[in-house]
């Protein structure tokens, strides 16, 4: 559900209430600890809520892989056909080392892409060590716009991906973390409110529940956001419209 996961065990003897033998909840990340800490922060204080102090009743095991390894993409291409109307080739930053999920993306992507008249061409960096080389290609290919999977060795560099996007002017779309750090438009889920209601899912696993017969949520509310002083430096005029509707605006 939050593109990591999060496995909770308990024995038998304690599964109906949290007891004095402390319930246990594994951890596994796919970048680093520093990417997730806001979400797990929200996690926790979820379980919190719910009767969980971690160094009193509940012990908790982290793992990260530091980076070894429906809707969204879709409406990635349709910020950015309402943002330019005339634009026509856009770029879409993967990470190749990922290629179930790229497939599964890049096809949501085109089938938006075709009905808009947009030509998408993948750029791959599986870190921020291929973001230079990325990035040149594009200038050699002139893309016009540049959209960033939301996958988690992209996420974990926002920064590095605005600024480059930027320094070639080009109009950026990703998860609301790029936008703040720079890039043009972000859109996406709050993630920190999906893993403090993951919480609820810990609680009933510790509760007794089978994981297999609770139900999958999905997300229903996204977000945009709008980074003002990113559009003023690479000459891009922001629709007022889609100032009005977004829930957060950096201003120039």
């Amino acid at each position: 559900m939050l593109g990591s996961a999060a496995l909770a065990g308990v024995p038998p003897a304690t599964a109906q209430q949290p007891a004095a033998r402390p319930a246990r909840i594994g951890i596994l990340g796919a970048t680093t600890a520093e990417g997730y800490a806001s979400r797990w922060d929200a996690m926790k204080a979820g379980l919190r809520e719910l009767g969980y102090v971690e160094g009193r009743n509940l012990v908790i095991e982290s793992r990260y892989a530091d980076g070894q390894l429906d809707r969204l993409p879709e409406l990635a291409a349709e910020l950015l056909k309402e943002l330019r109307p005339g634009i026509a080739q856009v770029a879409v930053l993967v990470n190749p080392d990922n290629p179930a999920f790229v497939r599964t993306m890049l096809e949501a992507m085109e089938a938006t892409a075709g009905r808009l008249g947009l030509k998408l061409r993948a750029f791959d960096a599986r870190g921020p060590q291929e973001f230079d080389g990325a990035f040149a290609a594009m200038a050699r290919e002139r893309m016009e716009a540049v959209a960033v999977l939301e996958e988690a060795i992209l996420n974990a560099s926002p920064e590095a991906i605005a600024r480059l996007a930027a320094r070639l002017r080009l109009p950026s779309v990703g998860n609301k973390e790029l936008a703040a750090h720079g890039g043009l438009i972000g859109y996406g889920v709050n993630l920190p409110a999906l893993f403090r209601r993951a919480a609820y899912f810990v609680d009933r696993i510790l509760r007794g529940a089978n994981p297999g017969e609770l139900p999958i949520e999905q997300a229903t509310t996204f977000e945009l956001a709008v980074n003002l002083r990113t559009a003023q430096a690479i000459g891009v005029a922001i629709p007022r419209g889609m100032v009005q509707r977004a829930d957060l605006v950096i201003p120039a």
